[in-house]
């Protein structure tokens, strides 16, 4: 059995709140849960694909509408991947828009043209629901080297292909068959303008505190902390 493991599912959760101002617009929300995630992102994974959930609301209520016109599911992707890296089960369901990096830039330009579609009927407008990023690659600890590592992943072992840039090592999730989850995911969801983050970690090497990497997830929090967002105990 390796030291490093993948959790059961869901991993290990922590949540945070964050409440815009109330005269927020749809886009300066969707720049807050972007800044969000990458707040978290920086030094500790780099996001490889984000999905996108919308619908179609009453403008003064919030009161979700069904829309048949509506192109509800949206995904933003990097177009260059390592072999095997999985994104979504069944692309053809989504707007699919490629990037060559998956920055804070991007995804805001990303958000503000699938919210931007047009609602033939007075009084409705289109909002985001939640924000799902399920791929991403994790930066190792620097004391570990070579092109592979070793991952218990329920009754087996895998050896997981590591990417080298600079020095620094990478780890992609989901991968094929051999780990089905990303090493560190997140989803935010936006209710009614209040938004709640959930990073998911489903790798050992972060999780805990006597964790190799935990310290730089302990850096992640402190910077998303900074920047409004509370932690949910």
């Amino acid at each position: 059995m390796s030291d490093t493991y993948i959790h059961e599912f869901p991993g290990i959760q922590r949540q945070f709140l964050f409440v815009p101002p109330e005269d927020a617009s749809e886009i300066d929300i969707a720049e807050a849960a972007t800044e969000g995630i990458f707040a978290l992102a920086q030094g500790l994974f780099e996001p490889v694909a984000l999905e996108l959930e919308l619908a179609v609301c009453e403008r003064e209520t919030f009161v979700v509408r069904k829309h048949q016109g509506l192109s509800g599911r949206w995904l933003l992707v990097r177009e260059r991947l390592p072999a095997n890296v999985d994104t979504v089960d069944n692309p053809a369901r989504f707007v699919t828009v490629t990037c060559e990096a998956l920055t804070a830039s991007a995804t805001n330009e990303f958000v503000a043209a699938a919210v931007a579609q047009q609602v033939d009927e007075p009084g409705l407008m289109v909002t985001w629901q939640t924000m799902t990023l399920l791929t991403s690659c994790a930066k190792l600890p620097l004391d570990i080297v070579g092109e592979t590592i070793a991952v218990t992943h329920g009754a087996g072992t895998v050896t997981h292909p590591v990417e080298r840039r600079n020095g620094e090592g990478w780890v992609y999730g989901p991968l094929g068959t051999s780990t089905l989850v990303a090493p560190i995911d997140l989803m935010v969801l936006n209710d009614l303008g209040e938004l709640t983050l959930t990073m998911s970690i489903h790798w050992s090497l972060w999780s805990q505190p006597s964790a190799r990497g935990h310290a730089q997830v302990v850096h992640s929090v402190e910077r998303l902390l900074a920047r409004g967002w509370t932690e949910e105990h």
